[in-house]
This record gives structure tokens, C-alpha cells and sequence, in this order.
């Protein structure tokens, strides 16, 4: 992610490094705080220095250090994205919106192809509010880069923004990409019918989905899909009828996110681990 070559850490700061990284790990922030703080005396040259302070000030609770440290880190090596998601973060925690898309952005034109700086970017602007904007980078990294988590952020938001076949192609994907998603992803197909108004292929979807599971969910989905296209149901009736499903469907796919993101976490553990043995 950084472009820059950074500077040596000086034989004369390896300690206060080493004792802060481990601070760091222990969760002891103060301690780490003041570790990192005795290096970068020593060296304030050293990106990674700089860097690993501005992270321990901000789990103190420190916004302010942080974003000092982050920004002066910044500029003493412009072209490194990785520190500019950092700051990004920080400001947004700080409530300084303006600042934290500004940080984002300078990091995705530096270094457009990292779908790690990408997905920063696109949950940046879905905590601002810019849920178009959030949309589009979800679609592009389900283009580029598609994990359950990611396709499964892209169809909920195209469910928020009412974009029924973008949410419909992002279940499919995620149907293909994840066996263990195959209901969930069914279930959002026969949701994105359900709000395109397309019964029919609404209850298609269903009677698929029932082949799976006969139970719960789907035969809800089916038995509304069914009610739909075959008889006239007062006003009422359908909005009580869709809240219902509305809020099931909801919890499913948190669950499914929450599930997605933690199977994301253990393996992006798994790979800084593998890359410490190679270091």
C-alpha cells in the first residue's frame, strides 16, 4: 500500500518500538502512547514511528494527538496511502466528516486499485450518508474483489436505495461465490421481486428456495409471493404483511454480515500471520 521507501529504525529507538508494540498488544494505550512518544523523538523520520503512535493516541481516546501525529505523518510521506486511511478513520471518529472524506479520497487516487482503501472508502460515505456514492464503490469491488461481506453490503444498500435488480444481481452473486449464503441469497431474490412488484418471479423464487428450506422465512416469502399474484389484498394488509417480512429479511442478512465479516476477520488475521513468518 505505501509507496514511499520508509526511513531505518535507529538502533537507539528499537526498545521504546518494541515496548510500545507490545503495549499496543496488551492493550495498555497509555503505556503504548508514551513508548511510541520516546521513538519518535529519537527518530521523527520514521513513517512507521509516526503511524503506530497516531494508532495508540487514538485507542487512548487522544483524537486530537492522533490526527496530529497522522497528519504530520502524512506529510512527511504524501504519497503513502496506508497512513491516509488512517487518518480518515480518526477524523471520522473526531466528527470531522469533511476531513475524513478528504483523507479517503486522497488515498483511493494515490493507490486506486487497493480494494482494502476501496472499502474503506465506500463504508466512509455510507457513515456520511451518501448512500449512492457508498453503492457504487460496494458494485465496483463486487466487480473486482467480491467476498460475502462485500456483496452482501452492495445488496443491502441497493435494498436502501430501492435498486431492486442491482440488489437481485448482488444475491445472485453472492449465491454463486458462498454455498453457505445459498438461502440467505435466495431469500434476497425474493425480496428484490417483491419490491420490483415481479410476483411472478417472486414466487418462482420461492418455490426454488422451498426446495432448500420449508420452513420459517421462506415459506412466508412464498406464501406472500403466491397471495400477491393471485389474490386482492386490501392496503393494510400489505403493509403490515411486508413490515413483517421486511424485518425478518433484515435480520437474516445482519446475521449473515455478522457471520461474513468475523469468517473475513479470521482470515485476514491468518494472512498478517503468515506474513510475519515471512518477515
Amino acid at each position: 500500500m505505501s509507496m514511499t521507501a520508509d526511513s531505518a529504525i535507529p538502533a537507539e529507538a528499537v526498545e521504546s518500538v518494541r515496548a510500545g508494540l507490545a503495549a499496543l498488544d496488551d492493550g495498555d494505550f497509555q503505556a503504548a502512547v508514551a513508548h511510541l512518544t520516546a521513538a519518535a523523538r529519537v527518530a521523527p523520520a520514521v513513517v512507521a514511528i509516526g503511524r503506530r503512535l497516531g494508532e495508540a493516541q487514538a485507542a487512548a481516546g487522544d483524537l486530537a494527538g492522533a490526527r496530529a501525529t497522522l497528519a504530520a505523518t502524512a506529510a512527511r510521506a504524501p504519497d503513502d496511502a496506508a497512513i491516509l486511511v488512517d487518518l480518515a478513520h480518526v477524523c471520522q471518529i473526531d466528527g470531522d466528516g469533511a476531513a475524513a472524506r478528504a483523507a479517503i479520497e486522497r488515498a483511493a487516487d494515490l493507490d486506486p486499485t487497493d480494494p482494502t482503501i476501496r472499502l474503506a472508502q465506500a463504508r466512509l460515505y455510507e457513515s456520511q450518508g451518501e448512500m449512492a456514492l457508498a453503492a457504487r464503490g460496494f458494485a465496483a469491488l463486487a466487480r473486482t474483489a467480491p467476498t460475502p461481506t462485500i456483496l452482501n453490503d452492495w445488496a443491502r444498500i441497493s435494498l436502501a436505495l430501492g435498486e431492486y435488480r442491482e440488489a437481485d444481481a448482488a444475491f445472485r452473486q453472492l449465491g454463486a461465490l458462498d454455498p453457505d449464503a445459498e438461502l440467505v441469497a435466495r431469500h434476497g431474490r425474493i425480496w428484490s421481486q417483491i419490491g420490483r412488484g415481479d410476483w411472478r418471479s417472486a414466487l418462482e423464487q420461492a418455490l426454488g428456495a422451498a426446495r432448500v428450506d420449508r420452513y420459517d422465512l421462506t415459506t412466508a416469502l412464498l406464501a406472500y409471493a403466491r397471495d400477491r399474484l393471485f389474490t386482492r389484498m386490501p392496503q393494510p394488509a400489505i403493509a403490515a404483511r411486508e413490515a413483517e417480512l421486511a424485518a425478518r429479511f433484515g435480520a437474516e442478512l445482519r446475521e449473515h454480515a455478522e457471520i461474513a465479516a468475523r469468517e473475513g476477520d479470521l482470515i485476514g488475521r491468518m494472512s498478517d500471520e503468515r506474513e510475519g513468518a515471512r518477515d
